[in-house]
């Protein structure tokens, strides 16, 4: 198959690593390469380009423009307009490329056979990759996915072959296309799952579905108004399966509970968690009533409060207390550089105080009688402290 005089092996042989092929045209910087042939398959159909090596300099891109092929090199080309060069395939990315490709057909014929679900968008992804299809998110639960996975595993272990078909666009109607083939070809390449699928596609793929060995859908989710499903296949999917394995050992000896019973022991753990939490909570709010208590005994109309013992929760812990007791007050957590203000019930909080922020570099803001403020360093935080309590009248 050829197209603008450039023959595509990656279609007519798939299969080859190297070729010599003949320079056509070169730009002036010697980067961007036409061939009379070519082993790289150009980006395009949601499938990003080959990899590989174009006389001895790594391919940064290939493209297709106006049906000719544009290999852009990272570095400047020694060879000449008419003179010879070697290409390398990167085989390693030729093949993930056509395990994931290979694998959105799969999963878009069988989503279309079993539930008229339509594919509208794909795209192949460095790490997984995703179909958009017009249906809603509540289609993929539990059962729905062990039925997607079900009817892969099936497909996979018949070897189901992959077809490619050339029509010429008179005879596209012969076919059961499951979408509109592209117009204005003088050639539409069809790819066929047999039995199952036949779609118009440019991109390559494996010769059958053992090929891809394991397939898995791993994440649902909305988007645009459709569902996308992320997927893995091929090497991809032994590699997840391989971390994901590795996370669940490492996942029970941290429970101490078998893979099967890992989420029955984490919902009791989660269970755990919350009841301390509640404890934590009241606690802390215990804490901080003693503290505010302490500090009104001093006899100060705007006490300062300090909230370090507490940790992180102790500053608001502190204010809620100071408005349970119906009192204003200033409450520190130095170590955090944090303030909080209380004006108590039905107050307010002066409005030189806010104002003070900009003067010491901090940064804060707050509404129904309480105001938070944090600063840069220690310097800053002292300075707006003191002039607070000086503008509240507590010292």
């Amino acid at each position: 198959m050829s197209s603008a005089g450039t023959i595509r092996h990656y279609y007519d042989n798939p299969g080859m690593d190297r070729v010599l092929a003949r320079v056509t045209g070169l730009s002036p910087d010697r980067q961007l390469v036409h061939l009379d042939a070519t082993l790289f398959y150009p980006e395009g159909g949601g499938q990003p380009c080959d990899g590989g090596r174009l006389g001895g300099i790594t391919l940064e891109s290939v493209t297709e423009e106006e049906g000719r092929i544009v290999h852009r090199l990272a570095g400047p080309l020694a060879a000449l307009p008419g003179d010879e060069v070697e290409l390398e395939l990167d085989r390693g990315r030729r093949r993930d490329h056509s395990e994931q490709h290979s694998a959105q057909h799969l999963l878009s014929g069988i989503l279309f056979r079993d539930s008229g679900i339509a594919t509208r968008s794909f795209h192949l992804g460095a790490a997984r990759s995703t179909i958009d299809v017009e249906a809603d998110l509540s289609a993929f639960g539990d059962d729905a996915m062990r039925c997607i996975d079900g009817a892969i595993d099936a497909l996979v272990a018949e070897g189901r072959r992959y077809v490619i078909h050339r029509c010429p666009p008179e005879d596209i109607a012969s076919l059961p296309l499951r979408k509109a083939p592209p117009g204005g070809k003088e050639e539409i390449r069809v790819v066929e799952i047999e039995g199952l699928d036949h779609s118009p596609c440019s991109g390559t793929h494996v010769p059958d579905a053992a090929h891809l060995g394991l397939v898995r859908v791993v994440q649902a989710e909305r988007c645009k108004g459709m569902t996308r499903l992320s997927f893995v296949a091929g090497g991809r999917a032994a590699r997840e399966f391989s971390r994901l394995q590795l996370a669940v050992r490492d996942a029970s000896r941290q429970l101490s509970a078998p893979p099967e019973k890992l989420a029955e022991e984490a919902g009791r753990v989660l269970a755990k968690l919350a009841a301390e939490g509640i404890r934590s909570r009241s606690l802390l709010a215990a804490w901080a009533r003693l503290a505010v208590a302490a500090a009104l005994a001093g006899g100060s109309p705007f006490p300062l409060v300090e909230s370090d013992d507490a940790g992180p929760g102790g500053l608001e812990a502190c204010l809620e207390a100071l408005h349970e007791a119906g009192a204003a007050g200033l409450v520190a957590h130095r170590e955090g550089l944090a303030v909080g203000l209380s004006a108590g019930p039905g107050r307010v909080i002066p409005e030189a105080i806010p104002s003070m922020l900009s003067q010491f570099r901090g940064k804060g803001g707050g509404a129904s009688g309480r105001f938070r403020g944090v600063f840069p360093d220690k310097t800053a935080f002292e300075g707006f402290l003191r002039s607070a309590l000086v503008e509240a009248g507590g010292a």
